[in-house]
């Protein structure tokens, strides 16, 4: 049973490796299926998978890499998390190859070079290639070290705990851009009172209550006396 199509699972690709070229995403599209059906014994879109020239292709996936924007894969189900993990194990693992480097590989498959002997691959169209085969191919190749290995509950722990970090950085910077204070401060926190404006309200405080001139004797309001000098009559 399918959850998802051939263009969902492209443009995921899309997403998680910006810049990827045609020939590499349309392989990985159908790495993806390969494993899919290897790790679960399901098909990850229904789509069929054909034998061309430049090894196994999804035509539906060919077709719409040019208009396809790079997004996130929308799956539903309990195993929704663990299916898009399982995607991007698969283009972790491949997709730093190069497009003739994975070509050859692909081609160098049985369910890609039986079909290619029924038919005559040609650019954009060729035999179609069972699932049957693609499944059991690599199924047999699990445990090979050089196959892209399935995630387990350590890789959503993983996942998880660079959640946490991501949205704590994303709060600390939220926070330093508008001038919050990292944590509420309290009435009993030495230096909470000016403690954001070191030379604002305690500098101020600090004038209004520092001793100010003399006084005249008497107070404030005492009288100056005006000494005449004889010659000013």
């Amino acid at each position: 049973m399918s959850i998802t199509t051939a263009p969902a699972v492209l443009a995921h690709i899309k997403s998680v490796h910006p810049g990827i070229d045609k020939t590499r995403a349309v392989l990985l599209v159908h790495y993806a299926q390969a494993w899919a059906l290897a790790w679960r014994g399901e098909s990850l879109f229904d789509e069929p998978v054909e034998a061309w020239e430049h090894g196994p292709a999804v035509p539906a996936a060919h077709h719409a890499f040019s208009t396809t924007l790079p997004r996130r894969i929308r799956l539903t189900g309990p195993d929704a998390e663990d299916r898009r993990r399982e995607i991007e194990a698969v283009v972790a693992h491949y997709g730093d190859m190069t497009a003739s480097a994975l070509v050859a590989l692909a081609k160098s498959e049985s369910p890609w070079a039986e079909a290619a002997a029924t038919g005559a691959p040609a650019f954009a169209s060729g035999p179609e290639i069972p699932l049957a085969a693609i499944r059991d191919f690599h199924a047999a190749r699990i445990t090979d070290a050089d196959s892209p290995q399935r995630p387990g509950p350590e890789a959503a722990a993983a996942e998880e705990e660079k959640r946490r970090a991501r949205a704590l950085r994303e709060q600390l910077t939220a926070r330093f851009e508008t001038g919050l204070p990292l944590r509420p401060s309290s009435p009993g926190d030495p230096g909470a009172s000016g403690a954001s404006d070191p030379h604002g309200a305690s500098a101020a405080r600090s004038r209004s209550e520092a001793p100010g001139p003399p006084e005249p004797p008497g107070g404030s309001d005492a009288h100056i006396s005006v000494i005449h000098r004889p010659d000013q009559g």
